[in-house]
């Protein structure tokens, strides 16, 4: 079967939940023929049984423009010998009602693969318009067949587990850092109140006379006036009390070096809207043996299967200290937690796995 993956462009920077996932699978397909769409200077070297589409222009700029979008119109009306659309996006009204058009001019079989919760619950038939649906949790499974849907699917992401392994330290990175003897706890993601921002703020300033804890700020450079005004507050907040253990990165371009020169993981999101499910940067650091804590919210606390991180509440900045003391004086527990979490990863999160998962999706429509 010759399949068609509908994301935005596959390629650099690799920090976008729905097309790092369609490329992972698309990497670990045997018995399908994968087109993938990306960027005119794409420049990856893949296998000989991906076509790669060069619909998208070469700008740097993270959004698709209107002339990236109407290449992609043309593109999916055009006459092709493809046998199946993969949508990997999270679907909005108006590009899901795109979809179900090109899908009734073109009569193909048809997957859509939903990576972020359903942000607008209020119109959700025109959301699902694929013959087959995948959810990436129970969480949004449940929603959604208690919504009268029965088309679907849930199948986990999955991580290269063979390349997000422990490994030795970076000792350049950490003396350019400065990070020798110290413990680190690497706070990945968006700079935002809603992403737990401020809770990690009131962490820093509630954990004092700990000049042996430093915290890093990986995160997205965006432009947005909001994420720049958070990380000038932010900054002030914590010169006004006198802490001088963090770190802002601004699109590291290594993250797993990153991971791996961190201790522990902390992730201590509000709400997931537009977020991927489950983070891949949360499967990467446990398959990597690096415990994490998050926040006790669906879909995120379902990533923790077993005894390898640990769940706060909501804002629960008190209890986020606490635990962060607790895994940097217990060596022994932190080393076992981590342990803990790469074989749930390789149980679960595995992406050969998954991507069998996808192989017998594709032969079953």
């Amino acid at each position: 079967m010759r399949i068609l993956m509908i994301t935005r462009p596959i390629g650099e920077p690799w920090n976008e939940g729905g097309k790092n996932l369609a490329y992972n699978i698309a990497r670990n397909i045997k018995n399908h023929k994968i087109n993938l769409l990306v960027k005119h200077n794409f420049s990856n070297k893949l296998s000989k049984k991906f076509h790669l589409e060069r619909i998208y222009s070469s700008s740097k700029k993270r959004r698709t423009n209107f002339s990236d979008k109407l290449r992609l119109f043309v593109r999916l009306i055009s006459k092709d010998n493809l046998d199946c659309y993969h949508f990997i996006f999270t679907p909005e009204l108006y590009s899901s009602l795109f979809s179900s058009v090109i899908l009734k001019l073109k009569n193909k079989k048809s997957i859509q693969t939903i990576p972020t919760p359903i942000k607008d619950k209020k119109f959700i038939r025109p959301l699902i318009f694929a013959d087959r649906t995948v959810v990436l949790s129970d969480y949004t499974k449940n929603f959604l067949i208690n919504k009268g849907f029965n088309n679907i699917i849930k199948i986990n992401p999955g991580i290269d587990t063979n390349f997000f392994k422990p490994g030795k330290r970076d000792l350049k990175l950490i003396n350019k850092l400065n990070l020798k003897d110290k413990f680190v706890v690497l706070i990945p993601g968006e700079l935002e109140p809603k992403r737990g921002s401020r809770v990690i703020l009131k962490t820093l300033i509630n954990l004092h006379n700990l000049e042996d804890i430093i915290f890093i700020f990986s995160y997205r450079k965006d432009n947005n006036k909001k994420h720049l005004k958070e990380k000038k507050f932010i900054k002030s907040a914590l010169s006004k009390h006198k802490r001088n253990n963090f770190i802002f990165l601004e699109d590291f371009h290594n993250i797993k070096e990153l991971i791996n020169i961190s201790d522990i993981i902390v992730y201590p999101t509000l709400d997931m809207n537009e977020k991927q499910e489950i983070p891949m940067i949360l499967l990467e650091s446990l398959a990597m043996e690096k415990p994490i804590i998050i926040t006790d919210i669906p879909p995120l606390n379902e990533i923790l299967k077993s005894n390898c991180g640990i769940k706060i509440g909501k804002g629960d900045f008190y209890k986020l200290s606490q635990e962060i003391l607790n895994l940097k004086n217990n060596k022994k527990r932190r080393l076992k937690i981590g342990k803990n979490g790469r074989k749930m990863v390789v149980k679960y999160f595995n992406i050969i796995k998954i991507a069998r998962e996808y192989e017998k999706l594709y032969s079953s429509i």
